[in-house]
């Protein structure tokens, strides 16, 4: 079943591309110079690719990312990995779909400065290459402007690149497809504690996220004060209801490539996957053996299986040796 279930996957988006119309090996490549140029920045010195780095697994290697003037923002860089098979963009889901996230960044003071759509536009209007290139790619002149770059082009080069960032044909899932040997006998172990764990019920096959949202006790465990809501500041700033399984709650990330994507968590706050597995083992309890009152169940109920450091050891080698896949751009 797995097998049928991840061939389905390669023979879907994300090669359907952003908007669901497949995308062109120019367009790729347009958007492939837009996330490396830190031009889209206010001041030119950082670019998409400033806090996604393909040697870091597409995210940063740093707690929280860096913007403009070298200020710190609040949440670790997520790895864009798989990122155009998520519904959901960002930690805690503000917005919907790749060529809608990448526009983002451009206008947030902290990341890539207080700059409306409009100041980007023009800085790349001014520059005979873009033009260039934009016309190329979409047409001499967009219906209503008078220049080949739009917004909504401009959105969906940058995101046309990102479905290319992709990770499958991993040992994790030769195993899920039946073949026992494909984990060394040690990550073999680790998977059988992964699964007992119920690990699989968030981080789902095959793309090992559930796109959904969990608090996993990461907030109450890793910080000193409890001030990151998550997906409950969204929508209760939407006047959308929520419930107590929505505060603190952020998106599950994928393990894909988990053993380059480190520190972990939405704050970048366990430096390893070693405290990771111990945040688990221990049910989200803090070391005072506190947890967060709406924290999710699943995790919880982790604690009561009372696994010892031998077998975190094992759970632990198994994630950083069985989830490096196919090579990404």
């Amino acid at each position: 079943m797995y097998a049928i279930i991840l061939a389905a996957l390669f023979a879907a988006p994300p090669q359907a591309g952003p908007q669901g119309i497949a995308p062109t090996g120019a367009e790729v490549e347009l958007g492939r110079e837009l996330f490396s140029d830190p031009l889209l920045s206010q001041d030119g010195t950082v670019s998409c690719s400033s806090c996604h780095r393909p040697d870091r697994g597409w995210s940063d290697g740093r707690p929280v990312a860096i913007g403009i003037r070298g200020q710190a923002g609040t949440r670790n860089s997520p790895t864009i990995i798989n990122s155009s098979y998520s519904p959901l963009m960002f930690w805690d889901g503000r917005t919907v779909g790749a060529d809608t996230q990448a526009l983002l960044p451009l206008s947030n003071p902290i990341e890539m400065g207080n700059q409306s759509e409009a100041d980007v536009l023009t800085k790349l209007r001014l520059t005979p290459r873009y033009v260039e290139a934009f016309a190329k790619v979409y047409g001499s002149i967009d219906p209503g402007s008078l220049s080949p770059i739009t917004g909504p082009r401009l959105a969906r080069a940058i995101a046309a690149f990102e479905t290319t960032i992709v990770s499958f044909d991993a040992p994790i899932d030769r195993r899920l497809a039946g073949d026992v040997n494909a984990l060394t006998p040690d990550a073999e172990i680790g998977f059988q504690i992964f699964a007992r764990a119920n690990c699989m019920s968030c981080h789902t096959p095959p793309l090992f996220t559930d796109n959904l949202f969990h608090n996993n006790g990461m907030e109450h465990a890793g910080k000193f004060q409890v001030s990151d809501q998550g997906r409950s500041d969204v929508l209760r700033q939407r006047r959308l209801p929520f419930t107590n399984a929505d505060v603190r709650a952020f998106k599950t990330p994928t393990l894909r490539e988990i053993d380059r994507t480190g520190p972990y968590n939405h704050a970048g706050n366990f430096p390893d996957l070693k405290r990771v597995v111990t945040h688990y083992a221990t049910g989200g309890a803090k070391f005072d053996g506190t947890v967060d009152r709406f924290i999710d169940p699943r995790v919880f109920a982790v604690r009561g299986l009372e696994f010892t450091e031998t077998q975190q050891a094992y759970l632990q080698h198994f994630l950083e040796t069985s989830f490096r896949g196919s090579p990404t751009p």
